[in-house]
């Protein structure tokens, strides 16, 4: 949990700079990519 201060922090400083828009496809390609790693952890 010590990495959520510092990645709240991270994403106001990049949303400031980049396009809403962008920002948002950027987390939910994230997001997509953890989940499927979690899966793939889960399958194999």
């Amino acid at each position: 949990m010590p990495a959520v201060p510092l990645g709240w922090w991270l994403g106001n400083r990049l949303f400031r700079r980049i396009d809403p828009l962008l920002f948002r496809r950027i987390v939910l390609v994230g997001l997509l990519g953890s989940a499927g790693t979690a899966l793939a952890g889960l399958a194999g």
